[in-house]
């Protein structure tokens, strides 16, 4: 039940993982037909900074909502931004480790 987030063009990686199936999500406009397709419950942004949590799974239309994505993501893992002073600094980097048959 971790948070799963995924934001612009990353919902394709979603798709093809089969993880979107009957799910809310949104995404980069683009990306609609794909998703559709995947079975995702596609929510068309209002604007390119719109966010949709179903559950564990959170998906922002642009790099524009990130401010709601962080948001969605903190309350994910079971926080809270609070305060009008707060501040929060997110850097995101992926590692990962291939092992090719």
């Amino acid at each position: 039940q971790k948070p799963i987030v995924s934001i612009c063009h990353a919902q394709l990686i979603l798709a093809a993982a089969d993880s979107v199936k009957g799910r809310r999500c949104t995404a980069y406009p683009a990306l609609k037909p794909v998703l559709i397709a995947a079975g995702a419950h596609w929510e068309e942004p209002e604007t390119l900074a719109s966010c949709i949590a179903d559950g564990n799974l959170i998906t922002g239309a642009t790099y524009e909502g990130n401010p709601e994505f962080i948001n969605l993501f903190i309350k994910g893992l079971g926080g809270s931004i609070t305060g009008s002073a707060k501040r929060i600094l997110f850097i995101c980097g992926v590692s990962s480790k291939l092992k090719l048959s």
